[in-house]
Formats: structure tokens, sequence, C-alpha cells
């Protein structure tokens, strides 16, 4: 399914316990948000109590970016197809290693690239976010160490 600007816009100020059926709050919510979105259902899911529940997607950014057949440096990302869509992964070069795979660091975020706007789960404010992918990655930039935080995207669909 072919996500909307309007769809995603409706979800812009929302706290992930409005999103997560389970009420599921996480340290960080970036990539619970864009799973719920996307319906992605990979690695550690939400609502850890309940295994037998529906409804429980992703909760991890790595778990998320190494189930694509299709990622890399945000740089060369791809035309899309019609029922495809585009994540946005940031994090510091040393964590993608020589197979693409993104290892488990802290410092990594994702979000939803539609138009020419990102959404994200922002885990300082407490809610979804729209944002340039300039100012996506000045955030980021800022708050991650290292001197080569780098842009990465992934394919769904």
């Amino acid at each position: 399914m072919k996500l909307t600007q309007s769809a995603l816009d409706a979800l812009v100020g929302k706290n992930i316990v409005t999103i997560c059926p389970h009420k599921y709050v996480g340290k960080n919510n970036c990539a619970h948000f864009v799973a719920h979105v996307l319906g992605l259902q990979v690695g550690v899911l939400c609502n850890l109590k309940n295994t037998k529940e529906k409804e429980r997607v992703s909760i991890r950014v790595n778990d998320i970016y190494n189930s694509l057949a299709d990622t890399g440096l945000w740089i060369q990302k791809p035309h899309i197809r019609e029922d495809q869509n585009l994540l946005i992964f940031v994090t510091s070069a040393k964590h993608i290693d020589a197979n693409d795979r993104m290892n488990d660091h802290p410092q990594k975020h994702v979000g939803i690239y539609v138009g020419d706007k990102v959404y994200n789960y922002s885990n300082g404010h407490h809610r979804v976010v729209r944002e340039t992918v300039e100012h996506f990655f000045q955030k980021c930039d800022a708050a991650y160490d290292g001197e080569d935080i780098t842009l990465y995207y992934g394919v769904v669909g």
C-alpha cells in the first residue's frame, strides 16, 4: 500500500500510545511508529507481554533495515514503484557493515519519506513530526557521535 502525505499528515503530533493498540512505549519509538504505519513484523515486536497478540510490529531500526532487500546510501536512492514506500535511515557509517547490514547500536533513526518530507517519531518530543530531509539529518548529526553520520534508504514493498 502506497502511503500518501495526507494519511501521514493525520498522524503528525500523535504520541505512540495513540498509534500502538498495545500502548507499548519503548525508549526509542521511531521504528515502532514506522512499523505500525507499514505493518512491518520482523525481529523484536511490540507487546512483549503477549506474544500471541495480533498487530504486533517491529520496534528496532536495524531489524527493519536488515529485512529489506533494497537498501543503500541515500544519495543513491532509487525511483520507487507505485506500490512501494521509501524509508530514510540515519546512523554512523561504521554501523553499516560491508554486507550492508546495520548493527544494533543505539544511535540510529528511521522515518518514512513521502513527497519531499520525512515523517518520523521524535523521541525527544514524544510525537510524530514532519520535517525536511535536511532537518532530519541535522538533528541526528547533532545528537550522534562521530564525523561519519550518514543517510541511507530502504525500499518497502
